[in-house]
């Protein structure tokens, strides 16, 4: 029971998307794993976390997108059909070795295993935005939003998919929606700017 509590605190606050609360997500995800080690899920949270910070330049390559990589390896050697785990090797495979056809075998094994898990909807959204495949990415985030109307990350990833299509009118409105539900989301307010 620690080790999920911590778990559920982990995902809370990287859903916040904030720098303060993706380190705190990170101490709550290696809370999990220190008191259960055989904790899947509690790996690939972690995973999620490095890779995001990676991405957000707080964390060099290597210290983040890569090693979140043998976390996400680690969850699946614990737990083989545990979607989590493949959202998050597909996510840092696409970010860190940049191979697209990994990614996307990655995601749709996710998807196979747990179609309600709006994270895989969203992250295989943006994947297949930034390759260019604006209207399938598109697909993606609208079911994520069906999967959780309440997202401010998901209503931003639809903007942000929208402005890579230079669909700019229906990206503001995403974002506009994701403000409405999270008024300090930065995401929300870099996607308004751009």
């Amino acid at each position: 029971p620690d080790a999920y509590e911590a778990y559920l605190k982990g995902r809370y606050h990287l859903n916040g998307r904030t720098r303060g609360g993706l380190g705190k997500a990170v101490q709550c995800f290696q809370q999990a794993t220190a008191t259960d080690p055989g904790y899947a899920a509690a790996y690939s949270g972690l995973a999620d976390c490095l890779c995001i910070l990676s991405l957000w330049g707080l964390l060099p390559p290597e210290a983040g997108c890569g090693k979140a990589r043998g976390l996400a390896l680690q969850a699946l050697a614990l737990e083989p059909d545990l979607a989590e785990a493949h959202t998050s090797l597909a996510w840092s495979t696409f970010n860190y070795d940049y191979d697209f056809v990994a990614a996307e075998k990655g995601y749709k094994r996710s998807i196979q295993l747990n179609q309600n898990y709006d994270t895989v909807r969203r992250w295989y959204g943006i994947s297949l935005s930034m390759i260019g495949r604006y209207e399938e990415g598109r697909i993606e985030l609208e079911n994520a939003i069906r999967l959780d109307p309440c997202s401010s990350g998901h209503h931003w990833a639809l903007g942000f998919v929208h402005w890579r299509a230079r669909k700019y009118e229906q990206a503001i409105a995403e974002h506009e929606k994701s403000l409405e539900l999270e008024p300090n989301f930065g995401q929300a307010h870099w996607g308004m700017g751009i």
